[in-house]
């Protein structure tokens, strides 16, 4: 009966359980349901052992009966032999055969008894095993149940993880084309008004007198301009001396032009000046800009304001110009590209680098107790020059695996409260690039001038590894 009454909690339960087998699982899932089928399933098997508890008893109280059976078929023994004995004492050789038939009587149904006892027994502990059987069954079901049920919730939070980290990914991939958009916005913008200045500069500088010096081969080729309320100006244009141009160059800087020495008669009240253009090398790069340097008199070059300027007479060339209000020298270098950092310390912020939009700089609110300032240059560093350091410095490049820019950083002597979170781009060598590789350093060796130049940049990064790897 108690087994009976099993079945049915039982057989709910492995419908829930193959339920979740087959991936029915949802987030609607009915989890009360599957916990009141347990706790039916849990009574049903408590209801079970008390049968088994009152079995074993009434199991216990059935010998007890054998045994009163058996003392009661010892006890009509013991009369069967008192009545032999005193049918042979009465009658010595007849038998009495109605105590015959009671004595085979009694001994039948006590074979009766004993075979239902027997029976009994095995009945009961066919049900214990049974019962043992399906508790075992119950209990690990319940077991591959709870393992399935986490795992099914891992699974659940996992995706529900996976969705945010999308969710909050996308969101910042449009943060981030917003801010792309901004800085394209005012980087137009900043051109537009650039340009509109620039056009304001060359209305003014219309009544200017221009001096083309490009096909004199007296002298260093550059053009000038004067203001026409002047009259002509006595000007001296001549090479400079390779003695003079000590100093010239800063660190990560590049001499692309002519050094030229440029004397003139200044006017007394000094409020007028002369553009001065000089022709240079191009070279394109969004790592680097074209400034012009002069020297002053106690021998330090200073770079000056400096602007791009056309000519439609050269349209194949291209000028940087600046002012001169006096007799200096002057020399077009090419240096990194400078990036200007303000961080206010009362909002956070993220900075993406002019030179190269894979650098960017991203920083919390209350950084420091102060603005901050920092200058940045980006140095880039190609897979070519990464390979020839690897191959001529083996020793000292061991163990590096990537490369990527070169960072520098010029800032106040502060204490950070926060830190500033930097991302950098690296470049790691494959054999496709190993190819390409060879194949520019071939086509590099048809020309003299690309080869000179490329020589110049490895050797000038090679010394930049050179002075990271502590040498």
């Amino acid at each position: 009966m108690a087994i009976t009454v099993l079945d049915k909690p039982l057989n709910d339960l492995r419908q829930e359980i193959t339920a979740l087998r087959q991936g029915n699982l949802s987030r609607d899932f009915d989890t009360n349901k599957l916990a009141t089928i347990i706790t039916i399933s849990r009574d049903s098997l408590r209801e079970t052992e008390v049968f088994q508890k009152q079995l074993l008893q009434q199991l216990q109280k059935f010998e007890i009966s054998l045994a009163d059976i058996n003392e009661i078929l010892r006890a009509n023994i013991e009369q069967k032999t008192q009545l032999d004995q005193q049918q042979q004492l009465d009658d010595n050789n007849n038998n009495n055969i109605e105590t015959r038939a009671k004595l085979m009587e009694l001994n039948a149904e006590a074979l009766e008894c004993r075979a239902a006892a027997v029976q009994l027994q095995q009945e009961a502990r066919i049900a214990i095993a049974k019962a043992a059987e399906l508790e075992k069954r119950a209990k690990d079901e319940l077991a591959q149940q709870a393992v399935e049920m986490k795992i099914k919730q891992e699974e659940i939070e996992r995706t529900r993880a996976e969705e945010l980290e999308r969710r909050v990914r996308f969101e910042e991939e449009q943060r981030l084309k917003e801010l792309q958009r901004e800085r394209e916005q005012q980087e137009r913008l900043a051109a537009m008004v650039k340009a509109q200045q620039q056009q304001h500069k060359e209305d003014d500088y219309d009544n200017y007198t221009t001096r083309d010096f490009m096909h004199d081969d007296q002298c260093p080729q550059c053009i000038v301009r004067s203001p026409s309320n002047t009259k002509s100006i006595p000007l001296s244009i001549t090479f400079l001396n390779v003695s003079e141009t000590e100093n010239l160059l800063d660190s990560q800087e590049e001499l692309i032009s002519t050094p030229i020495q440029v004397k003139f008669e200044s006017q007394e009240n000094n409020q007028d000046y002369i553009l001065f253009s000089i022709p240079y090398i191009i070279k394109r790069s969004n790592h680097r800009e074209n400034i012009i340097k002069i020297r002053q008199p106690n021998g330090i070059w200073i770079s000056t304001e400096t602007n791009e300027s056309i000519f439609d007479a050269h349209k194949e060339k291209r000028f940087v110009e600046c002012k001169l209000n006096q007799s200096t020298a002057c020399a077009v270098v090419s240096r990194l590209r400078l990036d200007t950092i303000l961080i206010n310390k009362k909002s956070s912020g993220r900075f993406i680098s002019n030179a190269d939009s894979r650098v960017t700089l991203q920083w919390p609110k209350d950084v420091s107790q102060t603005n901050i300032r920092i200058n940045l240059r980006v140095q880039p560093v190609d897979l070519p020059a990464f390979a020839q350091f690897s191959e001529n410095f083996s020793h000292e490049s061991e163990g590096l695996l990537a490369v990527g820019p070169i960072i520098d950083l010029d800032c106040d002597d502060i204490t950070l409260l926060k830190p500033i979170q930097f991302k950098l781009p690296i470049l790691l060598p494959t054999k496709k690039n190993e190819g390409s590789m060879k194949s520019s350093s071939i086509d590099s060796q048809r020309t003299v001038t690309n080869q000179t130049t490329q020589d110049i940049i490895l050797q000038q990064q090679q010394s930049i590894f050179k002075s990271m790897l502590g040498e």
